[in-house]
């Protein structure tokens, strides 16, 4: 897969709110304000043209290495 396929947007929340747009009126693209009221804690946006399944898919199959910390016994060599 092509990593310019995905695009993440990782930042403080009231600046992508006001970015997309917090209401109808100040909106850069029709229905787009709606996705700032998501915007709360920890979030962040991934833009792209897959289809949702494609994503979730993506996202199920990711997987981070973990390392033996200090004091712990690795499980792998």
């Amino acid at each position: 897969m092509h990593p310019s396929l995905l695009r993440f947007f990782l930042g403080s929340n009231k600046v992508m709110q006001i970015a997309l747009g917090r209401t109808a009126a100040d909106e850069v693209k029709e229905g787009i304000h709606e996705v700032s009221k998501f915007l709360q804690g920890n979030t962040g946006l991934v833009c792209t043209n897959l289809p949702k399944d494609k994503v979730q898919s993506l996202f199920e199959a990711y997987e981070e290495h973990d390392f033996a910390r200090t004091g712990s016994v690795a499980k792998e060599t």
